[in-house]
Parts: C-alpha cells; structure tokens; sequence
C-alpha cells in the first residue's frame, strides 16, 4: 500500500523532521510508485541529516542509474563503500552499473569484479568441500537461484525452457530470493520439484540449504541485478557453478565455473573478461517464450503516417548521452521522422522533461520525440509496437527483452556491434533472427543503415509482414532444440567435473 506508505511517513516527518530513517523509507517507497525525482530529494535530505549513512548513499546511487545519470550513480555507491567498505550490495550495484556506460573499459570492470569476489570469498569461513550429490545419477539435480521467477524478462526466458526440460533427465529446484509471486510463478512452480525460498536466510543459512538439497549444478540467474544471492556461491554449495541469463557480464566470483553464451555474443577474442569460463551453446544461448496473446501486427504505420517512426522501449539507464547524440543524428537525418520511448521512469514528469531537454539540445523539436509511460497489461504493452517502423536499440547496453518482443511483433531491430558480452546482445538476436545485414559495425554505420532502411517502406512493409513467422521459426524462439542443448551442456559441464576430480 505505497501512497499509505507515503502519508505515514510524511506524517512521521512532521512530528520529527530530523528523522533520517524516515526519509530513508520514504525514498524505498517514492522509487517504488515511480517519482524517482522526489525520492532523490528524500535519500538527500537522509544524508544532509546523517552523512554516513552508507544504505541511502547506495539506493540513491540506484535511482541516479535508473535516471541515466550513470557517473553520479557510480560516484553514490563509491560514497557507500568507503563508509562501509564490505558494503556487498553497494559494490554489485556499482559493477552493474557499469555495463550501462560507454565510459568504463572492459578490463577496469574486471578489475573491481575481482575484488567483489575476493570480497565474499573473505566472508567465507569455510567452503564446501564434500558434496552430497551422486557422482553417477540418473538425474541432474539443478538448482536455480532467481528472485525474478514471475513476470520478468528472466521469467519469459524461462518459461519455455522450464516446460521443455520435463522431459530431459534433470531434477529441476527453485531458490527463490524474492517473496514477489504472480501467475507466471504460478505456471512455472510446478515445473520445480521443490521450491524453496533463501530471502530470510543469511548467506551461509542459504548455502547450507543447497549443499544438504545435494545439487549437482547450481545456475544464478541474476548476476549483480535485483535480488542477486552471489554470496552464497562464495560458500561452494554445489561442485559446478554457473552465471546465465540474467547478466551479460563477469560476476567477479572465481567460485563461479562456467558463463553461459554463445559464439555471436561472445567471440573469443572477448574471453579474456570474464573470469568464469566460457561455455557456448550451439547457436543461443537464450530462447524466448512466444507470448501468450493473439495480438495482430499491424501494417507499416509509415505507409499511412508519411513519416518514419522509430521506437525504444529500453530501460532509461540504457539510454545515455551517447545513445542520444547517435538517435539525434538518425531524426536530423531523417526528415519528419519520430522517435517514441516507453520505459517505467517515463511516469516521473520531471524525467521526461529533462529527456526532451537533452534531445533538444542537439536540435530535435519536442513534438518528435514520444514519451509513453510503461503499461501493466503485457498485451497492450505488446501493442504499443505497431505503432513503430523501426526499433533502435541502445549502446553499450543492448535491448534483450525488448529486441525479442519488437522482432515478434514484426518491427526490425537496428543494432550496434561492440566489444563485451553486453553490447553483443544485438548481434546474437539479429544473426539467429536471420537478419544480419540490421547489424551496424560503428556508429556511422548504424546512422546509414537508419537512413538507407527508412528509404523504401516497401522492404520495411515486406519484412513486417513475414518477420514474425520466421522469427518462430528460429533458434530464438525453439524451446524443443534449446532444452536439448541446455540439457547436454549440462551433463557435459558435470562429467567434466568427475574427470577433473577423478570420481569416476
């Protein structure tokens, strides 16, 4: 009950105005509704009151991230950590938010990785070394560590893979980090044969449960996102480990084995930032749950609009000034066009005002650029891109959820190449959607490739017209192939281990 929530604490204020904790909670309950301004305002005035203290500094750094003001968030979460310097979550969320920014090279990210490992590897005592797990099962035990286990990108990633795997030879186990159920959890719950909650216990509570449980593979689906347990890895309750999914980058934790890809999004010339090895799947590593809706595409709006309409549906932290100044480029380029944005921090007034200022700083009028605030209901969300030609997807952090969903509605995803596992996510939707030449290779590419697609709709209202069709067709979207090769990684992953151990 957040507005509630607001009233008391605003009357809590004004029995006690100096009352940091106060303001500290209205901040949680501000970021929550959406005022990302205002809870800004209120994590301030916590540290105007009591400057040390350390968990407003690290959930202010969280909402300057969600606001796009990438260096200020970084900067927030550094203050966090040297008033509190094994201040875990505040070291995660600075990692995280490096993948946001064009500013941080790879090996400086993986440089403060290793000491987020090297961290919880501190907090440990004593890790496992004898494992309960049959050596020669019938099944895999796999263990699942997740607090987005419901209507979440990570949910729809899951979804059709979970119901594909009943039939492989694994014992599926859900570590949920995070109380939040909704009916996707519902459809998936019985998937599990357990399922079984770590938020309430400590780390080492968590990792005892897991190695009693007897996994022989554990998978963290979160990385240094939301509801991350990346600790408890540190405790080794299982002898493989393994980052997929969730996040596009090293987790810093050597007691972690294995990340999950592919060749397209992390070719070898990139292996060397990541301290997990690498374990590629044959042609995805991801594979998208069709959505469960009849939902029409529409034909070209551009045919009865006379202009082009590009969109991004990306989360703002995506969206930096880089981004920006490439997409002011496009709409110069482009005459008429217009450039539609939906996000959930686009419900903060003060946000969008300040996204048309920027964007009219490098000459685009305010009635081209669309602001639309995040909707609920996933089929009207869905619906939203026929109102799109082209989706323009973001740098250095690429559009996942958001690519797969445009690409199934018929909307082309016009991508940029780059360097790291994060900025390659474009590149692996794009080569197994079968739409390589919607690659740019550098950001003058990017700007001809917008220019020269924009300039004959009636290839743009051919590939509407059959891209959803193909895209179903593909590696993205074939759960039956995927849960084949997921399945056989795995029993790989676990035979090698018996070599390496010699438990045969």
């Amino acid at each position: 009950q957040l507005e509630a929530a607001v009233r008391s604490y605003e009357q809590a204020l004004a029995i006690k105005p100096d009352y940091p904790e106060v303001y500290y909670n209205l901040g949680n309950t501000l970021k929550e509704l959406g005022q990302l301004g205002a809870a800004v305002k209120s994590y301030e005035k916590v540290l105007a009151i009591k400057p040390d203290y350390a968990e407003a500094q690290c959930n202010l750094g969280s909402v300057l991230k969600d606001l796009g003001l990438l260096d200020a968030a970084v900067k927030s979460f550094e203050q966090a950590l040297i008033i509190k310097p094994d201040f875990v979550n505040a070291h995660s969320n600075r990692l995280l938010t490096f993948n946001y920014s064009p500013n941080y090279e790879p090996d400086f990210c993986l440089k403060e990785a290793r000491k987020f490992g090297v961290l919880c590897s501190k907090k440990v005592a004593a890790r496992f070394s004898d494992f309960q797990c049959s050596p020669i099962p019938k099944q895999l035990k796999i263990g699942l560590v997740s607090g987005d286990f419901r209507r979440h990108p990570v949910g729809y990633f899951l979804e059709s893979l979970l119901s594909a795997l009943t039939h492989q030879n694994l014992e599926l186990i859900a570590y949920t980090t995070c109380p939040k159920f909704d009916d996707l959890s519902a459809r998936i719950k019985p998937l599990f044969s357990e399922w079984k909650a770590l938020f309430g216990l400590t780390d080492e509570g968590a990792a005892q449960l897991i190695h009693d449980d007897g996994i022989h593979i554990l998978i963290d689906l979160s990385g240094h996102t939301a509801h991350n347990r990346l600790p408890v890895f540190a405790f080794k309750p299982a002898p493989v480990q393994v980052s997929w999914l969730g996040y596009c980058a090293t987790t810093g934790l050597k007691e972690i084995d294995y990340i999950i890809a592919d060749d397209n999004v992390l070719p070898p010339q990139i292996e060397d930032q990541f301290l997990e090895q690498i374990w590629r799947l044959p042609s995805t590593y991801l594979c998208f749950t069709p959505p469960n809706t009849a939902i029409k595409i529409n034909k070209l709006p551009a045919l009865h609009r006379n202009h082009i309409t590009f969109g991004s549906f990306n989360n703002l932290a995506k969206i930096n000034d880089s981004v920006i100044v490439l997409w002011g480029k496009v709409l110069l380029s482009i005459p008429n066009s217009r450039l539609i944005l939906k996000t959930k921090q686009l419900q903060d007034l003060s946000v969008c005002e300040n996204i048309l200022q920027k964007f009219s700083t490098y000459g685009i009028e305010r009635n081209r650029i669309i602001l639309k605030e995040p909707i609920p209901e996933r089929e009207k969300h869905l619906a939203t891109y026929n109102e799109i030609d082209i989706a323009l997807d973001s740098f250095p952090y690429c559009g996942v959820t958001t690519s797969f969903e445009a690409l199934w509605m018929g909307v082309p995803v016009l991508t940029l190449q780059g360097d790291t596992l994060v900025s390659n996510q474009g590149v692996g939707i794009l080569m197994n959607a079968g739409l390589p030449h919607w690659i740019a290779h550098d950001e003058d590419d990017y700007l001809a490739k917008a220019i020269n697609f924009s300039s004959n709709l009636k290839q743009l209202a051919s590939i509407r017209s059959g891209l959803r069709e193909q895209v179903l067709a593909s590696p993205l979207f074939d759960a039956k192939q995927f849960s084949v090769d997921f399945k056989n990684a795995l029993w790989t992953m676990w035979q090698q281990w018996l070599t390496d151990n010699n438990s045969i």
